[in-house]
């Protein structure tokens, strides 16, 4: 199903008369003026829920990856004392009848078992501490049915070591995306800034979303970009090429990801990640580290090309490492991947894993996660114009070398959305340097990177504001060391 980008919000139409710098919003019941909190002035594209969003201004934005059918994204302010997070994720459940009502319910139930009121005397449950108010259920958001509660808390009856809650305010707000399947927004807020400014700007960021369409009818632009791919992969993208490019024992490039300060100085700048990636040539038995080589299987000891990236991801507390590890057999009909993603909370790690394997057409996805029962699912992928992930990764390189500017279109398999995706890539020379405009998906703001003249990167400016530049790994230890941060590769 793919539209076009819908209308906003109707509901909320009093917020969307304001205008974004100047306008103001008066609170009658204390006589003052606020203005109305800004957002950003790009919309942030989620292809994993459809959605185009804008974030609160300066916001920190983090994709939290692929849980089974769920896709998590968050909003967090910059300083704590703005005092809000937003969440917006989807749900799927195997109940297709399952009803906005039934939804709302669940989830006034939950907050309501989490915080029970006892009687004094006899310590008998007779209600809840946690308070619903503002339900509004039975109208659309665009042509979709949507609903809408908030929940906050009696501190007076809490007890003493529940009333430093940071967030004790809650909002919900659910759009019913097709049977059994949910798109939600969620708001926690410190109780000062909920009334005075946080309620608004959860309403503008749920306002403010628009559906995108990934399944609207090519048009002649894209056709061409997707038949200019093909021919590109007919005659260059040869075996004879890959063995040029992907040298048997490779070198270790090493990349810094950050979001750019005020002053242009590596030590005003906020470290987001860094990166290593290695391209060589390997054999399938290398994507299980922990298997022994005397223990390979023949299919295991067949070889091809490797690409392997490790890298160290962080935000607030929430620390990352993940290890992709990508093989693809010389005559390009099979591919396999395995990716591990060790996720570390207040001191507790998560491990996740997902394994790919290809054989033509036909791609197995399988997740693991901790609790669940294994996930497989299969694709079919488009008959022609695929490109593997190594394809796709060295294609820079092979365009840059061959001098062949155009705009190219192939279809790829994103592991962070979970699905096959149209990539579009536009590549046009500079004078001593190329420059490369990519959209991951349809409906994707573009990444942009400028390469050396073979094709090297020298700096990628990411759609959601961070920046990637190569470095080295002395160069890197040296940065996260002097911010106190653990490099630890």
């Amino acid at each position: 199903m793919h539209h076009r980008i819908r209308a906003l919000f109707g509901i909320l139409t009093a917020l969307l008369t304001l205008a974004p710098a100047a306008a103001q919003a008066t609170d009658d019941e204390r006589g003052r003026v606020i203005n109305p909190p800004q957002l950003s002035d790009r919309p942030y594209v989620i292809d994993a829920l459809d959605v185009m969003v804008r974030a609160p201004k300066d916001a920190l934005i983090h994709l939290e990856g692929m849980q089974g059918a769920k896709s998590v994204v968050s909003f967090t302010p910059q300083t704590a004392q703005d005092g809000w997070n937003i969440i917006i994720k989807n749900s799927i459940s195997s109940d297709k009848s399952l009803t906005l009502t039934q939804v709302l319910d669940a989830i006034v139930q939950q907050h309501a078992d989490r915080f029970p009121r006892f009687n004094a005397s006899n310590r008998q449950r007779i209600g809840s501490l946690s308070r619903a108010f503002g339900r509004l259920e039975n109208y659309r958001f665009d042509d979709r049915p949507a609903a809408r509660v908030y929940i906050d808390l009696i501190d007076a009856e809490l007890p003493n070591d529940q009333r430093d809650m940071a967030y004790p305010v809650h909002g919900y707000t659910v759009i019913k995306t097709g049977p059994g399947q949910f798109l939600i927004f969620e708001l926690s807020s410190t109780a000062a800034t909920f009334d005075d400014r946080n309620r608004m700007l959860y309403e503008m960021v749920v306002a403010t979303t628009q559906f995108t369409d990934e399944g609207a009818d090519s048009d002649a632009d894209r056709v061409m970009a997707i038949l200019a791919a093909q021919k590109l992969g007919e005659r260059h993208l040869t075996r004879d090429t890959l063995d040029d490019l992907i040298t048997k024992d490779g070198t270790a490039d090493f990349y810094r990801i950050y979001r750019p300060g005020p002053t242009g100085k590596a030590q005003d700048d906020q470290e987001v990640a860094w990166r290593k990636v290695t391209l060589r040539r390997g054999q399938r038995g290398e994507l299980n580290p922990a298997k022994r080589r005397v223990n390979w299987t023949t299919s295991e000891r067949e070889f091809g090309y490797l690409l392997q990236i490790d890298a160290r991801a962080f935000w607030s507390d929430v620390v990352v490492d993940s290890r992709g590890i990508y093989w693809l057999s010389t005559d390009r009909t099979e591919e396999q991947w395995r990716l591990t993603n060790e996720v570390t909370r207040a001191g507790e790690s998560q491990a996740f894993e997902q394994t790919f394997i290809r054989r033509d057409r036909r791609l197995t996805v399988q997740t693991i996660q901790p609790g669940q029962p294994i996930e497989s699912i299969d694709y079919d992928l488009p008959e022609n114009g695929y490109l593997s992930k190594i394809e796709a990764h060295v294609l820079p390189t092979l365009i840059a070398q061959s001098r062949l500017p155009g705009e190219y279109a192939f279809y790829q398999f994103d592991s962070n959305l979970g699905k096959v995706t149209l990539r579009r890539d536009v590549y046009e020379r500079a004078a001593d340097s190329w420059v490369l405009t990519s959209r991951p998906s349809d409906g994707a703001l573009p990444n942009i990177t400028t390469l050396e003249r073979n094709g090297k990167i020298l700096k990628e400016e990411l759609s959601n504001g961070t920046v990637m530049t190569p470095s080295t790994r002395d160069r890197l230890l040296a940065i996260w060391s002097n911010k106190d941060l653990d490099f630890d590769d």
